[in-house]
């Protein structure tokens, strides 16, 4: 069976480096019948029992490789390839198999060989190969793990020099030089390496198992994010006095916000702690198009006027002579010592060695009429090309002749030339009209600049720091590396006890569990009460709210959602459907 394709393998290491998880790999032929793509029962006998084996996995990526025999046509062949290769796809999709990540191939005939005169390697090529790794989740940090690791973004810059950061989700992080110092307080001029975490999104914040409570009160949030660096392994931090300033999208503005640090031994034990520090919104410095510019005249006193042969065609009505092209060459003289007679088949059988030579004789006379036939035509090409390059140097001759009286040794006009003087009148009405268009830009460009001018202090008189309808970012500088969260408090009463319970009851509490309101840009982690459920307190009532949960149950992942409008002393029943990871994935980026 052919080895993994460089797609396959790289998947594969993928997986292998996020997860900690038992890891399987397992294979199946499926054979088909000469020009058929139809599958056979006992073809649908192993799907079946593959699509058992594979459903057996929290995870799994597939590899489908369809082949064909050597008959048939390259084209025709790689058609039925893909016409198998679907066909197994298709009903493993009928057995609950998710095939719309996997790999395919369609070979056809590439791989064949020499199997025309072997019925049996023809019917081994007819198959579709199926490779499968599987993994099972050996607990629900695997998992957790294997949602966070891939939120880290990693750059290295220089420790002297200003480096403004650019965040895959949109935040904007500019690092002043020269302000990262080791344990010690010491300045740090080697490379630093920077790990960026975003969150802007309940997904992203769900990811990386985090929650929007200060001391226990809600916080609606505008994003969060972690900084952090290290030089040559080890961790560096900000000087004292030090900022780095930062820019975070964000889809609604909210008014007094303020940063709130991640305060705990981890990020799985964050109390969000405020700084009392405004976020504020900045419109955006003046930005106007690039003025037109004047343009530049042509001094030909001043100038020496350099030209272009394109130029030179156009102002002396002269056209350089185009070369002959496809030079002949004589054909190479046959090495007919070399030239033998091979017999095939029977020939070789009932030939004789005098029969052979006399073929062989013949075959010589034949190459040899063939190269003189050529030599002929040769000599009678050459005639001509010496024909047309006599005609060419002629003509090149007086070309140079004329250009001579125009142009000088450095390629430059001749002064007060014919020429000349008619290159000065083309440049001085390219000029004219220049100024011409140069006066109505510069016209308009007066008027766009006062009205953009007007717009923008209208703008910021009226709107001050803050504009609801066009601030579009959050503006605030950190003193300190690790995490940090633009929030504000949340005033809501009255407020109730909510409470999640799975409805397949279990007391193992191994799920993770994450109340929201989307609409206010909260998250608060549910924890697990034996004999009671997931639940929290002081939640506000008649808001609407989702519930998203996942974990780990017969070393699969598994996935509960609710949505409703809380209520008073509310109960929620989670029901978890098995899926993969990706499924895990999506559902978080729908957040």
């Amino acid at each position: 069976m052919k080895t993994f394709n460089l797609i396959f393998v790289f998947l594969l290491l993928n997986f292998s480096t996020l997860f900690a998880q038992e890891e399987i790999f397992f294979q199946q032929e499926i054979f088909f019948e000469s020009a058929r793509a139809d599958l056979k029962q006992d073809a649908k006998h192993l799907l079946d029992k593959l699509a058992d084996n594979i459903t057996n996995y929290g995870d799994y990526a597939i590899q489908v490789a369809a082949n064909t025999d050597s008959r048939g046509t390259k084209t025709y062949n790689k058609t039925l390839a893909s016409k198998r290769a679907h066909a197994v796809i298709n009903y493993l999709t009928t057995k609950g198999i998710s095939t719309d990540d996997l790999v395919i191939e369609s070979h056809g005939e590439q791989f064949a060989g020499n199997d025309l005169n072997s019925p049996e390697m023809m019917q081994r090529n007819r198959r579709v190969d199926i490779e499968v790794i599987g993994w099972n989740w050996q607990n629900l940090t695997d998992l957790k793990d294997s949602l966070s690791n891939p939120m880290i973004q990693k750059f290295q810059i220089a420790a002297q020099m200003d480096k403004l950061l650019d965040g895959n989700k949109g935040g904007k992080y500019l690092i002043p030089a020269n302000v990262f110092v080791d344990k010690n307080g010491n300045p740090v001029t080697d490379l630093i390496d920077i790990q960026l975490v975003e969150c802007f999104t309940l997904g992203d914040m769900i990811s990386m198992n985090l929650h929007t409570l200060s001391d226990g009160e809600i916080l609606q949030t505008g994003g969060m994010f972690k900084l952090t660096a290290t030089s040559n392994g080890q961790a560096v931090y900000l000087k004292k006095d030090a900022n780095i300033s930062v820019s975070i999208p964000t889809d609604i503005y909210r008014p007094n916000m303020t940063l709130f640090y991640g305060a705990g031994h981890g990020d799985n034990d964050l109390n969000w702690q405020n700084t009392q520090t405004p976020v504020s919104s900045k419109l955006p410095q003046l930005r106007l198009a690039k003025a037109p510019k004047a343009p530049r005249k042509v001094t030909f006193e001043a100038d020496s006027v350099k030209v272009t042969p394109e130029e030179i065609e156009e102002l002396a009505n002269l056209k350089k002579p185009k070369q002959p092209q496809n030079k002949p060459y004589p054909p190479n003289e046959p090495k007919y010592e070399l030239i033998e007679y091979n017999p095939r088949g029977m020939e070789k059988i009932f030939l004789s060695k005098k029969e052979i030579q006399t073929r062989t004789v013949a075959k010589r006379e034949a190459k040899r009429l063939q190269y003189e036939k050529k030599l002929a035509r040769y000599e009678e090409r050459k005639e001509v090309y010496d024909a047309q390059m006599n005609i060419y140097k002629s003509e090149q001759a007086s070309y140079e002749l004329a250009k001579a009286a125009i142009i000088d040794e450095n390629g430059y006009l001749v002064p007060k030339s014919d020429a000349y003087l008619k290159l000065q009148r083309v440049y001085d009405l390219a000029y004219k009209q220049a100024m011409a268009k140069y006066k109505k830009d510069s016209t308009a460009y007066a008027i766009y600049k006062k009205r953009k001018t007007e717009q923008y202090e209208a703008q910021m008189e009226a709107l001050g720091e803050t504009d609801l309808e066009t601030a579009h970012r959050y503006f605030t500088q950190i003193n300190q590396l690790g995490w940090a969260n633009i929030d504000r408090f949340l005033k809501l009463y009255p407020t109730t006890l909510m409470v999640a319970r799975e409805s397949i009851p279990s007391n193992s509490g191994n799920a993770k569990v994450y109340l929201m309101f989307p609409e206010r840009d909260i998250i608060i982690p549910m924890n697990y009460y034996p004999g009671y459920g997931y639940g929290t307190p002081g939640i506000p009532t008649n808001e609407k709210a989702k519930i998203f949960a996942y974990k780990v149950a017969d070393r699969k992942t598994h996935i509960a959602t609710q949505e409703f409008v809380t209520t008073e002393d509310m109960v929620v029943s989670l029901d978890f459907k098995p899926g993969r990871l990706r499924d895990l994935r999506m559902a978080l980026e729908s957040l």
